[in-house]
């Protein structure tokens, strides 16, 4: 389940950091908190129920340290658990309808329009998939570095893993196969997040595996971070 929120402002330009992520964490901090799900998602270290996206809008440049961008913004928000859906999407109807200021570092920033997406039903074991953003997981051996897709073998078997277990987490059951990611017209990148580097996958890529497992993964994003801007792509059976 999706929807999309659409940003504008006083000024039709934007101005972040390269680190504009952490912005936009906030910006979900403050809907969780009108929603009374603040202690639900942000009151101690936990699996995020949800994943999300930033597409900061056209004739995006970089000078320096900062980027800046022509709005409007879009923020993609997904998740498979209806009343997390509820809750978010009725925070942003709030704000929307209140006209209510959104600070985004420098930026005052209002929700100009929202957009409840179609539900994507997965029933075949493979999806064609694009990165709206990086797909990131942590090194098992060393978690402060982040995985390439160039040790494929190591990159699923960490993918696999990471998914099935919060799957089980999150439904209480253990998942039939195997996930398996392939990798396709993309790259492995370095972007900032949080004062430091985090590296991730970003491009065209395929996966296969029991439906229920494609089905979250779509739903809650692929692999680490996922409530931090990362993970979240589009799909095509």
């Amino acid at each position: 389940m999706r929807f999309q929120i659409m940003l504008s402002g006083r000024s039709e330009i934007i101005s972040l950091p390269l680190d504009y992520r952490s912005g936009f964490i906030h910006f979900f901090k403050k809907l969780a908190e009108s929603s009374e799900m603040m202690d639900m998602f942000y009151a101690r270290k936990s699996y995020k129920r949800f994943s999300f996206s930033v597409r900061l809008g056209s004739e995006m440049r970089i000078e320096g340290e900062r980027l800046e961008a022509k709005l409007p913004a879009m923020v993609t928000f997904s998740t498979g658990d209806l009343s997390v859906f509820n809750s978010f999407l009725g925070s942003a109807t709030k704000f929307w309808s209140w006209e209510e200021p959104l600070s985004i570092f420098t930026n005052t920033l209002f929700i100009s329009g929202i957009n409840v997406q179609r539900p994507f039903l997965v029933n075949k074991p493979f999806l064609k998939c694009k990165s709206y953003t990086h797909i990131t997981l942590r090194d098992p051996e060393n978690p402060i570095l982040s995985l390439s897709t160039k040790d494929m073998e190591k990159f699923n078997f960490t993918l696999n893993s990471y998914m099935k277990e919060k799957f089980t987490a999150f439904t209480g059951r253990i998942p039939k196969g195997e996930l398996s990611f392939e990798a396709g017209s993309g790259e492995f990148e370095l972007v900032r997040h949080y004062n430091g580097f985090v590296g991730g996958y970003r491009g065209v890529f395929a996966l296969s595996g029991p439906p229920d497992l494609l089905q979250f993964a779509y739903d809650y994003g692929l692999g680490h971070r996922t409530g931090q801007g990362f993970g979240l792509f589009s799909a095509e059976v």
